[in-house]
């Protein structure tokens, strides 16, 4: 086996890198540019009023236009057409009931928003992560010969995380692999966690249906976890109505029951585990507060309240994956200005809005007036 002929990449990398090797077929002009999540949202942003978002923001701005993006990224990966989502949403204007008319109202702008930001794109040679994906679907359905190409040169296709996959990644999976006959997928239906980017169950469970002669390997033995934390996980993931029944295994045998602790808060549930370790310790169970660890679903929601917690019971603690540098609330503040000085876009006052880094109202009306 010649290891430097694998190639190895993400979907959207490998998306990326078809419509750029395959460009004078590309529905994307030569040069095109590649908006991250910052841009897309900037993007957004700039363009609010020629959107008419402008006139139905609630809440926070910022958790808002997150929202609407959330809204433009699954529309995009799960293959809808912006004509279609207009057309979905004004039927549902025209048959709901007066109570949920303002909903279907605002849900109409940002369908049409949805498409007036598709031709932004468009307009402006930019793609975002979604649309990535949904052009390179349709560069190999608009041209079999390229497909026919790709399907020879890829002869063997591995899948890793394949519950996590959207609708426009499992047609392009499909169109690169044909009959199936050569395709490998891993993946857990009960670890899709993702349906909030996209990501649908429904393409690991649809697998022997979608490609004949499936033959599957049932992975049934947990060498992670004892009894007591297998089963316990069982009786959760048996109430999901959507994956396939298994029956695990704990290879490393019995173990210490499991405690669950029900609690109404964060700050509550925190208290009540930080009392539990200083207990558990002082009377010999714990022998080290370094023995403990603390799984969190969301670091960066989550640990204030447990590093307080913890200090409130004298309890050292080391806190990892809170954040990456550029995530850091001062970090992005900094960067945040960065952009603002650098760009003649217009970006209005999104970078100052809120207070940047300690600066005076002084300073934001000097800022604002370099622009």
């Amino acid at each position: 086996i010649n290891a430097d002929q694998m190639q190895i990449s993400t979907i959207h990398a490998f998306a990326a890198l078809l419509l750029r090797r395959f460009a004078a077929a590309s529905p994307l002009p030569r040069g095109f540019r590649i908006l991250d999540e910052t841009g897309q949202f900037l993007l957004v942003y700039s363009n609010r009023n020629a959107l008419s978002l402008g006139e139905i923001i609630k809440g926070r701005p910022q958790d808002f236009y997150a929202a609407v993006l959330r809204t433009f990224n699954l529309a995009t990966e799960e293959l809808v057409e912006p004509g279609k989502l207009e057309n979905w949403c004004e039927t549902n204007l025209n048959g709901c009931s007066e109570k949920e008319a303002g909903l279907w109202s605002e849900r109409q702008v940002v369908a049409e928003a949805y498409r007036r930001y598709c031709l932004a794109l468009q307009e402006q040679s930019l793609v975002d992560f979604a649309f990535l994906q949904r052009h390179a679907v349709r560069l190999l359905e608009e041209h079999p010969a390229i497909q026919s190409e790709l399907q020879q040169q890829y002869r063997e296709i591995l899948v890793d995380e394949y519950q996590d996959t959207n609708a426009a990644q499992e047609k392009l999976i499909r169109l690169l692999a044909g009959d199936g006959k050569h395709l490998t997928v891993v993946g857990d239906d009960d670890q899709s966690i993702y349906r909030f980017r996209g990501a649908t169950v429904k393409n690991i469970l649809n697998f022997p249906k979608r490609y004949t002669d499936t033959h599957k390997v049932v992975l049934t033995h947990n060498f992670r976890s004892r009894e007591p934390i297998v089963d316990h996980s069982l009786q959760v993931i048996d109430h999901n109505p959507a994956h396939l029944p298994k029956a695990l295994q704990a290879v490393r045998g019995p173990g210490s029951e499991v405690l669950l602790v029900y609690e109404h808060s964060a700050a509550d549930e925190a208290q009540t585990v930080a009392g539990l370790i200083r207990r558990l310790h002082e009377a010999g169970r714990i022998e080290h507060y370094g023995d403990v660890v603390i799984l969190l679903r969301s670091v960066k929601s989550y640990a204030a309240a447990y590093i307080a917690a913890l200090v409130g019971e004298a309890i050292p603690c080391q806190v990892i994956g809170d954040a990456s540098l550029f995530e850091q609330e001062e970090v992005a503040q900094i960067y945040d200005l960065f952009n603002f000085l650098s760009t003649n876009k217009a970006w209005g006052d999104k970078y100052l809005r809120d207070p940047l880094v300690g600066l005076s109202e002084e300073t934001c009306r000097a800022l604002k007036a370099t622009k």
